[in-house]
């Protein structure tokens, strides 16, 4: 019920945002232009009317990473500050593509000082449309509670609803039950929901009355009043975070391992599949020239694939260019001795199965462009945990199995974090977790910006 009224209000806010963020693009186009450029009426007109796209283009852009970074306030968020860095990341984010646009369209619709002006007051008035938004939604919302719980539950339940919750002016009732609910207070507990004018109940009852939660449902049915109940805490999680979802008519409390950013992945796969397409078709003359290099090199095939396991251990098949001899596979069981690596990966630094070409390309990581083709397929990303064998995962602990819940990519902590020079396998897949349990769109940016440096660097690289 709170949820639901938080989302009314965030969305009308979010209309809000977009409108004012129009309104501020539109203005500034006159007043920079024509006050401190000096532009005439006339150019600046033309510039607006020349790019019909550009509104449409900020609504969706704006729109969509303002929700992906959760930009607006849940139901237990007090102060404009707890948003301040989703919303830097939001509005640098919708900039840094918005200037993408105009730069791979050669637009002149504005200068850069109206562009730089735009993105820095934009945010500063979606900010302040922040604090109007917490102002009002507590004015807003005037609720009258009825709690209905045990003492196991009490205290949990009115922390929730007095401390955790900014659901604005708040009448609140609390019915106290006994271990075991008898007939007469159930009738009590009707007559009292009934009386009055009620926005929410909330119950809170323990295993043994569970049995009473279908008739309080169904009479808050009748009269019409949302109601809430808490499930005994009886399961605590470490990692992972519990969803509400109903399937044909049946609640099922599902527990998640991964992000619950469904916008946000939503956002990471149509990126990765633009910037691979946009990459094999920039490096497409390089990847000419390193394929050529490879054949005439050693005989063999140019592309070496293997089957890897991706999401969720389902196995596909990884590209790369050949970087060993034929028949290197055969030899693995050779070299497992002098295995670096202390678990269940292999990593040689002077790998005798690598031919000359092949040492250059692992060197800068050019050996792995193909996989751009992986990505476009939807097998891999460009920022994830590295893809394992099929052998590989068969002597994973269960915890290591963790890592195959997110899809892999190219580049991950593990890169950035000195790539071959991390020897132990469970502080690499540590290192995994991390970043699946740490996700974000921004946490992507910073590795794909991090990894050329260390790529350069040939840290840790053989």
């Amino acid at each position: 019920m709170i949820v639901s009224k938080n989302e009314k209000i965030n969305k009308f806010f979010c209309l809000w945002d977009l409108l004012a963020t129009i309104l501020l693009f539109v203005f500034l186009q006159f007043f920079i232009q024509i006050f401190f450029i000096d532009t005439e009426y006339r150019t600046v007109m033309q510039r607006l009317f020349r790019l019909p796209w550009v509104i449409p283009l900020i609504i969706v852009i704006w729109g969509f990473f303002l929700n992906a970074y959760q930009t607006y306030p849940k139901p237990e968020t007090r102060k404009t500050t707890e948003l301040l860095f989703s919303l830097i990341k939001a509005v640098v984010t919708a900039g840094s593509i918005l200037g993408l646009f105009f730069f791979l369209t050669k637009s002149y619709i504005q200068s850069r000082a109206v562009f730089i002006s735009f993105i820095s007051i934009d945010f500063a008035v979606l900010l302040l449309n922040r604090f109007i938004l917490l102002k009002m939604k507590n004015k807003m919302l005037k609720l009258n509670i009825i709690i209905v719980s045990d003492d196991q539950n009490r205290r949990n339940v009115e922390k929730l609803i007095r401390k955790n919750l900014s659901v604005g002016k708040r009448n609140i009732e609390l019915i106290r039950v006994e271990k075991d609910i008898t007939e007469d207070k159930m009738t009590e507990i009707y007559d009292k929901i009934s009386a009055g004018s009620i926005d929410w109940i909330v119950v809170g009852l323990g295993p043994s009355n569970y049995r009473h939660y279908e008739s309080l449902v169904e009479f808050c049915e009748e009269i019409g009043v949302p109601v809430s109940l808490l499930v005994d805490a009886s399961i605590k999680p470490k990692i992972s975070w519990l969803k509400v979802e109903e399937i044909s008519g049946l609640p099922f409390f599902t527990f998640y391992t991964t992000t619950g950013r469904v916008w946000g992945i939503i956002a990471k796969d149509i990126i990765d599949k633009v910037l691979a397409l946009l990459g094999l078709a920039a490096l497409f003359p390089l990847i000419i020239l390193i394929g050529a290099a490879v054949k005439i090199s050693s005989p063999g095939k140019i592309i070496f694939s293997q089957i890897r396991c991706g999401f969720n251990g389902k196995k596909f098949k990884m590209y790369k260019f050949r970087t060993m001899r034929e028949g290197s596979e055969d030899l693995l069981p050779d070299l497992l001795e002098s295995n670096l690596i202390k678990g269940h990966a292999f990593k040689h630094p002077k790998d005798p199965r690598l031919t000359r070409i092949g040492r250059f390309l692992r060197r800068w990581s050019l050996d792995e462009l193909p996989q751009m083709l992986n990505i476009v397929r939807g097998e891999m990303s460009f920022v994830g945990p590295r893809p394992p064998l099929p052998a590989e995962v068969s002597m994973y602990k269960n915890w290591q199995k963790r890592k195959l819940s997110m899809k892999p990519g190219l580049t991950c902590l593990w890169q950035i974090g000195g790539r071959n020079k991390i020897l132990d396998f469970d502080k690499w897949v540590k290192m995994d977790l991390e970043y699946i349990d740490n996700w974000s769109l921004w946490l992507d940016i910073t590795i794909m910006l991090k990894t050329f440096p260390a790529i350069i660097s040939g840290m840790g690289a053989y």
